[in-house]
């Protein structure tokens, strides 16, 4: 059984170094489009190219951790979330949030973006499996809304890379290797 979580459009209230607030378009967790890929994120309405769509939270690490999660991002700028005494203590040129989701209701919807499935035509192996007819699934879905629709910027903010329709999954590109990495 899976669930489905709306979370509305809203007003960004992190980045108060701006003097209008970015809006977050309204999004949706429920199942993914991708086999056996869990749950993922949609639109909740539609989405404009290079528009602003939150924020990567989660518990922020100012050396790599050593844990086994799979929700790691290295930024390399200060996000307008983490206080300035916290970013300044850090030992790298970045920080790492972990974004690994708990059943509390309020960190799941905070930490939404976990949900970011990759984007599986961005990974040469599976396309090659994919012209070949041997990608170990049966997809249904049409393969071309499977392409990065959002990106990661170096300080954890994610915006729309083209036009996302309402409903449409949001995917992300991780690189070639990440299969490779799982």
């Amino acid at each position: 059984m899976y669930i489905m979580i709306l979370i509305p459009k809203h007003e960004d209230t992190v980045d108060v170094q701006r003097k209008t607030p970015r809006t977050v378009p309204a999004t949706i967790i429920k199942k993914s489009t991708v086999p056996e890929a869990g749950l993922g994120i949609f639109a909740g309405e539609t989405i404009e190219k290079g528009e602003h769509v939150g924020w990567y939270y989660g518990e922020v690490y100012v050396c790599h951790p050593e844990n086994d999660s799979k929700y790691i991002l290295y930024v390399q700028r200060k996000p307008a979330w983490i206080p300035k005494e916290i970013w300044e203590t850090r030992e790298t040129t970045g920080m790492f949030i972990d974004s690994c989701p708990h059943d509390n209701d309020n960190e799941f919807r905070e930490r939404r973006f976990s949900r970011l499935n990759h984007a599986p035509l961005c990974n040469k192996k599976y396309k090659q499996k994919m012209k070949k007819g041997t990608s170990p699934y049966n997809y249904a879905e049409p393969f071309n809304t499977w392409e990065a629709n959002v990106k990661f910027l170096n300080n954890g903010r994610i915006v729309a890379l083209k036009n996302i329709k309402h409903n449409e999954e949001l995917f992300i590109d991780y690189g070639d290797d990440f299969f490779d990495e799982q």
